[in-house]
């Protein structure tokens, strides 16, 4: 059995590299969808059941079977989603009036979510934004193009911009007092202008209203940090803020994320008691 386990994940291991090899459009991927690739997966599941079946029942077992019953709970889960597993998209305006039950499949239709869903707030925080320095190339500079960009320039931890040539620009000179925000545009005494550059976004938080009969709750999400309600998982993708504020929405309901969750954790620690149990005796050290 050893031999054909090893087999198999020479299989596997082939299919796995062809799969992370970067295609356009993701192309690549096909592979852990091919027949051939859920067969293997199956296989190795399976063989792993026989090992657990004939490795015995006693006690001392039990950290063998957690690091190997757990991957077939991984398994066991992965394949629930692939099969059941679903997922839409959904764009919200920010205010709350616009609630939504109804999600967009990647192929244009539309499924039910059995809950409604709709956005109170938003609210993004960026990064200091780094400013783009125009100097004019004639004597009496009318439009833009009389000005030539000479370099981008990072705030200093002060806040404080070291143009060469010029100096240094205080902090207080680079920020609208009545926002308390960076200004988009200075104009220096020597006729030079500073233009802030596009900011990049360090962390952006959507408050999400959820409702299903009586039950009704209010979350923040943010990337990398979904929210989960009756099932589904609601992730932030992403944000515009014209024509007017609103957010891109991930909904997704996976049955085997819990089997795949179990399994992760029977690994980890039955893989752990493998490590700290006791040699045999007359071991050498």
């Amino acid at each position: 059995m050893m031999r054909l386990m090893l087999i198999l994940l020479m299989a596997l291991g082939v299919l796995m590299a062809a799969g992370g090899i970067p295609l356009e459009d993701d192309a690549q991927l096909a592979v852990f969808r091919t027949p051939v690739f859920i067969g293997l997966m199956a296989g190795f599941g399976l063989l792993l059941i026989v090992a657990c079946a004939r490795y015995g029942r006693r006690l001392k077992r039990i950290p063998f079977w957690l690091a190997h019953f757990g991957v077939v709970l991984m398994l066991f889960g992965a394949g629930l989603g692939y099969r059941t597993a679903v997922k839409g998209n959904l764009t919200l305006p920010v205010g709350g009036w616009h609630k939504v039950d109804r999600a967009m499949r990647a192929d244009g239709s539309s499924m039910d979510l059995d809950f409604k869903v709709s956005v109170t707030e938003f609210d993004v925080v960026f990064y200091d934004p780094v400013y783009r320095l125009y100097k004019p190339t004639v004597a009496e500079p009318e439009t833009g193009e009389d000005y030539a960009h000479h370099g981008d320039i990072a705030p200093a931890g002060d806040g404080s911009l070291n143009v060469a040539g010029y100096g240094p620009v205080e902090p207080d000179r680079l920020r609208d007092p009545s926002t308390d925000d960076w200004l988009p545009q200075l104009a220096l005494e020597n006729g030079w202008i500073l233009q802030a550059g596009e900011r990049t976004p360090r962390k952006f938080v959507a408050t999400v209203a959820l409702a299903r009969g009586d039950a009704r709750r209010t979350e923040d999400v943010m990337v990398n940090h979904p929210v989960s309600f009756k099932g589904w998982r609601i992730y932030l993708m992403s944000y515009a803020m014209s024509p007017s504020p609103h957010v891109y929405l991930l909904v997704r309901r996976d049955p085997g994320r819990i089997f795949v969750i179990y399994g992760i954790w029977c690994v980890l620690i039955g893989t752990a008691l493998l490590c700290w149990r006791k040699g045999r005796k007359g071991a050498a050290a």
